[in-house]
């Protein structure tokens, strides 16, 4: 069941330094029928990594508990393992048990990784989480490859599924081995995924204006995916970068009809029409374009003399960078151009992007807890420490202190000796 959250976002003026910020309040939260969109760079995501993974299909992560990748409906790329199904299935199954996630760290000391890491778990509506569990897993790819070949040996199958006092379905821990290709994949998705990582990123803030940012970010993903589709070595992914090129294309167009975004570009002291000029077509086109709907807009929003917008965009800001936050530069420079200042004021805060809070992919709370939640978290987002986001950092561990790490060596050696001292016993008493 769809909802729509409804977010104020403005730029409050501090009554006694006059200075501005962005600010934002949950006004309304509404059950919907029917379907409604989602961030349009994640739909471009996912058309680029269904050629890759089929996890996009799965609506919980039960099923992962279950999945074979032996299965050809399974499978992707003409037959080939769905790494990042595999990778999410081992992550769970580490993790879902102490003893396995103890030994696993001990592999990764056998095999000299000197930080210690856990598999972040893949959420399919956040790409970003995938290419945090690709990027960990090629980092541990030495301890994935042997836990995954000794497993079975020392913990059983991966999966036993039980019917009716009998085993229906047995999997072992083998059929996940990676072989040199496969890690290969890996690193591939991760790449593909590393482009629109850094554009997500754009958009991340809530205290810095987003809106003027869409232009230059969906132009970078598409010029990123672009080149790769020209590559020879991304040719095997190539129907999906396509997609994800045409999904983007089609949002893109969409501008056109949407001038402020535009107008947001130009409001960003380092852009103005400057990136218009350097990126948009022909000398012609730029003419015709900034003639007629950049401009005109302008025009019509101002009220005073048109020597305010001129004096601005003809003015060099020689402070500025790309990353200067808009809003602090027009709090300070709000007595300078007034007018336009005021235009800054009612345009900047919009949002560039919804995005999705809750799917058939998250828990089933039903309408009034989530309404609640979503009310607290927007009341209280200050105050609150996001362990999820804390689970999800880079480093899990991390042993600073090569005591410490002398420590931990010490007893996986003594561990080793025990092992062999049972086996000893054992062979004696046969």
């Amino acid at each position: 069941m769809p909802f729509l959250g409804v977010t104020m976002h403005f730029i409050k003026v501090d009554p006694i330094s006059g200075k501005w910020s962005l600010a934002s309040e949950v006004i309304s939260f509404k059950m919907l029928s029917g379907a409604h969109s989602e961030h349009v760079m994640q739909l471009s995501i996912v058309n680029v990594m269904s050629c890759l993974t089929k996890t996009g299909a799965i609506e919980n992560t039960n099923v992962i508990w279950d999945y074979n990748p032996d299965l050809p409906a399974n499978q992707v790329l003409n037959g080939r393992l769905d790494v990042i199904a595999a990778l999410w299935t081992i992550a769970i199954k580490i993790q879902a048990s102490g003893q396995c996630m103890e030994y696993f760290q001990k592999l990764q000391m056998q095999t000299r990784i000197k930080t210690l890491l856990k598999i972040p778990l893949h959420n399919d509506t956040r790409w970003g989480s995938a290419y945090g569990m690709m990027d960990h897993s090629l980092k541990l790819h030495p301890a994935i490859t042997q836990f995954v070949g000794s497993a079975d040996v020392m913990y059983g199958p991966i999966t036993i599924v039980w019917k009716e006092g009998h085993i229906e379905k047995c999997i072992n821990w083998s059929v996940f081995t990676f072989n040199e290709e496969d890690w290969s994949h890996v690193d591939d998705a991760k790449e593909i995924l590393s482009d629109s990582k850094k554009c997500l990123h754009y958009f991340s803030s809530e205290e810095h204006p987003t809106l003027y940012k869409v232009i230059p970010a969906i132009e970078a993903l598409l010029t990123a995916w672009e080149n790769k589709l020209e590559h020879s070595h991304y040719k095997l992914y190539s129907m999906g970068l396509c997609d994800g090129c045409t999904k983007l294309s089609r949002y893109y167009n969409y501008i056109d009809d949407k001038p402020t975004m535009v107008l947001a570009l130009i409001l960003h002291p380092y852009y103005k029409l400057d990136y218009i000029q350097m990126e948009w077509g022909s000398e012609e086109e730029q003419r015709a374009e900034i003639a007629t709907d950049i401009v005109a807009l302008c025009w019509m929003l101002i009220t005073k003399d048109e020597a305010e917008m001129h004096s601005y965009l003809k003015n060099v800001c020689w402070d500025v960078t790309k990353d200067t936050n808009p809003v602090v530069f027009w709090s300070n420079n709000k007595n300078i151009h007034p007018t336009v200042a005021h235009i800054a004021l009612n345009v900047l805060p919009a949002q560039a992007f919804s995005k999705q809070t809750a799917t058939n992919c998250h828990a089933q709370l039903g309408p009034v807890i989530l309404e609640q939640l979503q009310i607290l978290k927007a009341a209280w987002r200050n105050d609150i420490v996001d362990l999820a986001r804390q689970n999800a950092e880079e480093i899990e561990v991390v042993y600073e202190n090569e005591d410490t790490l002398k420590v931990y060596q010490t007893l996986l050696k003594e561990d080793v000796d025990l092992e062999a001292f049972k086996k000893e016993l054992d062979d004696l008493s046969d």
